[in-house]
């Protein structure tokens, strides 16, 4: 019974004989199951402990893949019938020689040091695989050559002396060997083998550059060879050619491969050879003139190459012929893929007899094959035998050929012969690239065998590059999809009438319809052109190209791509014919540098009842420096009612881009972009513009109803975005976004009086527009006009302004705009803006300024919680200065960044202000603020300050969450003193860089912050007193602490005050954090403060004497810390806390030169101990520790006391450098991989002891640690 789904091995596992779990997914196999009865255990990414064996006494078969947990072999000893064992990328082999039962062993991908003495006792492996393994030690070969027993063998990357292997193993019925050279001895022959698969000549490079085909064809043959050297080793596999069924030859440098001929005296006979090949690749053999010879085969053998399925010739330059054989005596019936390439002197592949064989073939591939003529070499002689051979039931079909491709053949005239059956090829696809002497694709004899031959092939698909002969005069073809390159069109009128995608590029002729297509070229529903330097249009019906003209012409066409065509001047030159582009949805033009005009119409479109491009869906043109029009016509012959999209790109002579007429049909354009059009001066023409003039001008007003999106960027003479005040109004109904970016001479937006006309408006953005005065401005005629007014805008959300240097207003003088839904608002480098009359905002504002005056948004503070400001200029403080105290109510959250002479955020001390908050002394201020982030003010040297009569009354920051403060060099304190009261909602403090921050609060050093979780304290060089208290009975909240000190070496650090420092107010009801120069981190009364911890970083604080201080009663959830350069620490644990730490995953100590031990005694154990007299031996358990690292500390003698046995059952790696006195034993136990460690009296260096090694010790090579032995001694549990 086969347990596949883990949940089921819970309920009943006892009577189960199979186990598989070879899913993807990670999971864990679960312990102490009864598998009594287990005969097989297939594994894949799942977590295994050595425990899980016991028990399995039944076991036969093994297999460990994936990320499948670490064991040791050293628990496989539980398994007496083990027969296989599959392991993959495993690295530690000891006790793999105690697994004496083992018939079958895979270490595929393994590492093999200390393999080989290991494996040298399994005197009874009949298979061993040890394909993709690392190189082993030169002994390696000798030990395989005593396992007699050997019927398999899988190896690579072995060394030369292998043969002497493979000679002693006389039961080898299985060979894989790949060997980067390998040097027979003249009398080395390869015992004859059921399979094999061996590659001579394997560098570790092969796989990635060598000719195509070799991977597929090494693996998926049940035997092959692969040869890649000068001489081709006959001898030495001559008993394994005779069923052979893969060959793979390179580099020899004889004029044929030496198996593959009866020229010379032959062990095996070729024809055997030839006959059960199924798959040769031979490539880079300079001097191979042909492939397949033999002279003569007897009448009654079987055909030969009858098997053969896949061909690959590469690289040969002397090829002049692949099959020199008795053509009746061949069948390549088997035949499904021929690759030829760089084999120049070839001059054909098949006879026609041979060719007719080819029933399934289906892929042929021929490339830089310079003198090749034709393919099938047809017979020579007069018309009656070519007529025979057309007739011929046998005549050519390819009936399975799909894929077709020849590139770079010079001499080639014609693809297919004459013979070929007319219902061939059905469904082929067919590449012809580069063949300048390439005529025809269907050979055709004579004139005289036209109307014979004129027929008609229907292809999936066909591309052709380059090919300046080709022509299809006789044969026309079809394909659904048609790419055509260097070739004229006209050269295949008569084909791709119902071509549905067709894409040319560099063809020669001057118009598609008639020159090349008469027809119109009606079918094409997608046509791209690139490239085509000749052509001046698509459609030609001027006097001059045709008498009567195509009737109709792209009726069906539904995307038009043109890019790089230098000579095209319209798309079409007359009267557009019947139908033309009448379904085109989509039209994109890309550097056409003579277009003029995209659309024109010589007569009223509604004569012929037609309107071009009506269908049409998106607009997208690019690089058009010669466009002047986009539609040119009379008023109504253009009508784009489905249009949607519009993008314009650099078509420098656009002076307009719409007329009245046009915008009135576009009723569905939504995205209109315009990008670098430089002479470009307003979007939306006037009637006159251009010699427009209607003959009934309406009198209503324009309007776009769906336009979502307007964007406008880089039209350097664009002197206003929508027709002048005295034309006709536009209306805006659902334009959401609206950009304009890069308009020097833009004044203004759009009027005031469209603006009150944007209901849906959500997105402004305007930047770099040097003239631009207002965004909504006033048109000069009204200039004079009084104006009062309100602007409402009420979905705005998003407003920025940018690099606007000459805006003096948002809108003229004497409005206001109410923007109820206002998000977010940035304004950068607007210096001369004096009035943003925005007086009705959203009350969640976000807003950002840089390089702009402050003072102009006093309005908008009052309704900010989001405040962000950049380089605010040469002012000392922020209050009140530039704006009053009581704008900042509503803040929740502040950020300064890169105020220079910034020298103080908060002034309100009474020298600077009356301290009157509407009319009353402030109790409080800032009390919303959540996040205070201040950033690169150099000269900050406070970020409040106050007096005392404030402080006394006062508080602020009440609801602050979050806290930073970098690279503000001049600070010495975050807040003044401790009267700010309690930070209660206070969660997150960041301070990096103030190098002369002495605490983060003045006065008594004390910060109250009940809920705070992280702190992070970097390179604040002179830090020296700064308190956290906590109640004793509450829980701590602090998850992560990083306190990082400087070497104090800097000419601007003050050196004053680095004494240690004594805590003072000291109360019994409160534990403490105290950073700076104190000798104590935490002082503790029962551990709260430190029971929610995470993770501890301290660095180079170097008065530290004692990490924790005070007895602790609670478990703590650290789970990382990691101390480096804290040169006074003699201890980093006292053992009372070692209990209270489950959790503890990683532990990195580094570089304090003063520490002796990891976990130190605590003062009441000592003296406990001492009373007591002898103890027990105690034991510690770290149930979670993964990662220890100790490195350079040259005074640590113990991991913990004298007489303590710890254990760490989780830990992945121990790394122990440049600890020379360390005394501490570490062992681990093969079984459970459980790492101990103790440190007893008998371990204690002298002076004359070596120093100690380093121990680096991972859990996937447990047994590079002395294997644990369990003493009969008594152990005590740590309590």
């Amino acid at each position: 019974m086969i347990k596949s789904r883990l949940e089921l091995l819970n309920r009943s596992s006892e009577s189960c004989k199979a186990i598989s779990l070879l899913d993807s997914e990670e999971k864990n196999f679960p312990d102490r199951l009864i598998l009594s009865k287990l005969e097989i255990l297939l594994l894949k990414n799942c977590k295994v402990q050595g425990t899980c064996f016991l028990g399995m006494t039944e076991l036969k078969v093994l297999s460990l893949e994936g990320s499948t947990g670490v064991i040791s072999l050293y628990a496989l000893r539980f398994l007496p019938k083990l027969r296989a064992l599959h392991l993959e990328n495993f690295e530690d082999f000891m006790f793999l020689g105690n697994l004496i039962t083992l018939e079958i062993l895979s270490l595929r991908g393994s590492k093999f040091e200390g393999l080989a003495n290991e494996l040298g006792r399994l005197k009874d492996l009949k298979m061993l695989d040890l394909t993709n393994c690392k190189l082993f030690s030169s002994s390696s070969p000798n030990v395989i050559q005593r396992l007699s027993q050997l019927e398999e063998l899988y190896l690579s990357n072995t060394t030369n002396d292998i043969y002497l292997v493979i000679k002693s193993l006389t039961r080898l019925t299985r060979l894989n060997l790949w060997v980067s050279s390998l040097h027979f001895p003249p009398d080395f022959e390869f015992p004859e083998l059921e399979k094999f698969n061996i590659c001579i000549g394997y560098d570790g490079i092969l796989f990635l550059h060598s000719f195509d085909g070799r991977m597929s064809l090494i693996f998926s043959a049940a035997r092959s060879l692969d040869i890649n050297q000068e001489v081709f080793p006959y001898n030495a596999v001559s008993q394994l050619l005779g069923n052979l069924e893969s060959l793979v030859v390179s580099g020899i440098k004889d004029e044929y491969v030496e198996c593959l001929t009866n020229k010379t005296q032959q062990k095996v006979s070729v024809s055997m050879i030839l006959r059960n090949l199924k798959q040769v690749s031979i490539g880079y053999c300079s001097n191979l003139k042909v492939v397949f010879q033999m002279e003569e085969v007897e009448e009654n053998e079987a055909p030969l190459l009858s098997n053969l399925k896949i061909l690959n010739l590469e690289g040969l330059p002397d090829l002049s012929c692949i099959w020199e054989l008795p053509t009746q005596h061949v069948r390549l019936e088997s035949l499904v893929e021929l690759t030829i390439k760089h084999c120049p002197r070839l001059k054909s592949l098949f006879s026609l007899s041979l060719a007719q064989s080819l029933v399934l073939l289906e892929k042929l591939k021929i490339f830089y094959c310079f003198e090749l003529k034709q393919i099938v070499t047809e017979l020579e002689g007069d018309e009656g035998e070519i007529s025979s051979a057309i007739n011929s039931h046998t005549s050519l079909c390819f009936p399975k050929l799909t894929k077709l491709y020849i590139s770079i053949c010079d001499g080639l005239e014609y693809i297919f012969p004459t013979s070929l059956a007319s219902h061939g090829l059905q469904g082929l696809t067919l590449g012809i690239h580069w063949c300048p002497k390439l005529k025809q694709v269907f050979r055709v004899a004579n004139d005289s065998m036209l109307q014979y031959q004129q027929s008609l092939r229907s292809l999936s698909s066909f591309s052709i590059t380059d090919c300046p002969l080709l022509t299809d005069s006789v044969v026309h073809l079809e394909a659904e999809k048609a790419s055509i390159k260097g070739v004229r069109l006209s050269a295949f009128k008569d084909s791709f009438k119902t071509s549905k995608e067709l894409r040319l590029s560099d063809i020669k002729d001057h118009n598609l319809v008639p020159e090349a297509n008469e027809d119109g070229l009606n079918g094409v529903t997608s046509l791209q052109l690139e490239n085509c330097e000749d052509l001046e249009c698509l459609v030609d019906t001027t006097a001059t190209a045709t008498k009567n003209g195509p009737t109709s012409a792209f009726t069906h066409l539904e995307t038009l791509f043109i890019e790089d065509m230098d000579g095209l001047e319209a798309l079409c030159k007359g009267q557009p014919p019947q139908g033309f582009l009448k379904n085109l949805k989509h039209l994109e033009v890309r550097e056409c540098c003579k277009l003029q005009v995209l659309g024109e119409l010589l007569h009223d479109g509604e004569q012929n009842q037609e309107h071009p491009l009506s269908n049409l869906q998106s607009l997208k043109l690019y690089q058009l420096p010669a466009l002047r029009w986009i539609f040119k016509g009379s008023p109504h012959s253009f009508t784009l009612q489905i249009l949607k999209v519009v993008y314009i790109n650099g078509c420098g002579k656009l002076k307009s881009l719409l007329s009245p007429s046009l915008i009135q049909s576009l009723v569905l354009l939504e995205q209109f972009e315009i990008q670098h059009c430089n002479e470009l001066e307003t979007l939306f023409a006037d009637p006159e513009i251009d010699g427009e003039i209607e003959s009934k001008p309406s009198s209503l007003p324009l309007c776009l109803p769906k336009l979502k999106t307007l964007s406008i960027e880089g039209c350097a003479k664009l002197e206003y975005v929508v027709p002048k005040p005295s034309s006709l109004p536009l209306r805006l109904p659902k334009l959401n976004t609206l950009s304009i970016e890069d308009c020097a001479k833009l004044e203004y937006v759009v009027p005031i009086t469209l603006a009150q006309g944007l209901p849906a408006l959500e997105s402004l953005s305007v930047s770099c527009c040097d003239e631009l005065k207002q965004v909504f401005g006033m048109p000069n005629e009204q200039d004079g006009v009084q104006h009062h007014g309100s602007l409402l805008l009420p979905s705005l959300q998003y407003l920025e302004l940018d690099g606007l240097r000459n805006l003096t207003s948002f809108v003229p003088q004497n409005y206001i705009v109410k923007a109820p839904s206002l998000k977010r608002l940035g304004a950068n480098d607007c210096p001369k803006v004096i009035n943003i009359p925005i007086q009705q905002a959203n009350n969640q504002l976000e807003l950002t300024i840089q390089k702009t005056g402050l003072s102009v948004f006093k309005e908008l503070l009052c309704n900010t919680n989001d405040l962000s400001l950049y380089n605010i200029g040469d002012h000392k403080n922020l209050v009140p200065d530039l704006i009053d105290l009581e704008h900042l109510d509503g803040l929740t959250s502040l950020c300064i960044y890169g105020w220079q002479d910034g020298e103080c955020l908060v002034d309100i001390s009474q020298a600077m202000m009356d301290f009157k908050y509407n009319d009353q002394s402030p109790k409080c201020f800032l009390q919303n603020l959540k996040i205070l982030r201040v950033s690169d003010c150099k000269d900050l040297s406070k970020i409040f300050r106050m007096d005392d009569g404030i402080e006394s009354n006062a508080y602020y920051l009440s609801n602050l969450e979050i806290l930073g403060v970098y690279g503000c060099s001049s600070l010495e304190y975050v807040f003044p003193h401790a009267s700010v009261g309690v930070f209660s909602s206070l969660r997150e403090v960041y301070l990096f860089g103030l190098r002369n921050l002495r605490s983060i609060v003045g006065g008594n050093n004390f910060l109250e912050a009940p809920i705070l979780e992280i702190l992070h304290i970097w390179k604040c060089s002179v830090f020296a007193n700064f308190t956290f208290p906590k109640e004793v009975k509450k829980c701590g909240s602090l998850k992560a602490l990083t306190f990082l000190m400087e070497d104090i070496d800097s000419e601007d650090v003050n050196l004053s005050d680095t004494v240690n420092t004594q805590l003072i107010q000291k109360s019994p009801d409160f534990e403490y954090i105290t950073l700076g120069n104190f000798e104590q981190l935490f002082q503790l009364q029962g551990g709260n403060i430190i029971s929610s911890l995470e993770k501890m970083e301290l660095f180079n604080v170097i008065r530290l004497r004692d990490i924790w201080k005070g007895p602790i009663q609670v478990a703590t959830n650290l789970r990382e810390i990691r101390v480096h350069c804290c040169n006074n620490l003699t201890y980093i644990f006292p053992e009372t806390l070692i209990p209270y730490l489950p959790q503890l995953s990683i532990l990195k100590i580094k570089s304090c030169v003063n520490l002796k031990k990891i976990i130190g005694n605590d003062d009441i154990l000592e003296s406990s101990s001492s009373s007591q007299g002898p103890q027990l031996e105690m034991k510690m358990v770290f149930p979670q520790l993964k990662e220890i690292e100790l490195e350079n500390l040259s005074k640590l003698e113990s991991f913990s006391p004298m007489g303590y046995h710890l254990e760490f059952p989780c830990l992945h790696s121990l790394d122990i450098k440049e600890c020379s006195k360390m005394i501490t034993s570490f062992s681990a136990d093969y079984l459970t991989l459980t790492v101990h460690a103790k440190t007893d009296q008998a371990s204690q260096l002298n002076d004359t002891s070596p120093s100690r090694e380093d121990i680096i010790w991972k859990r996937r090579r447990p047994t590079s640690l002395p294997q644990y032995k369990e003493e009969a001694e008594e152990i005590s549990p740590f309590q």
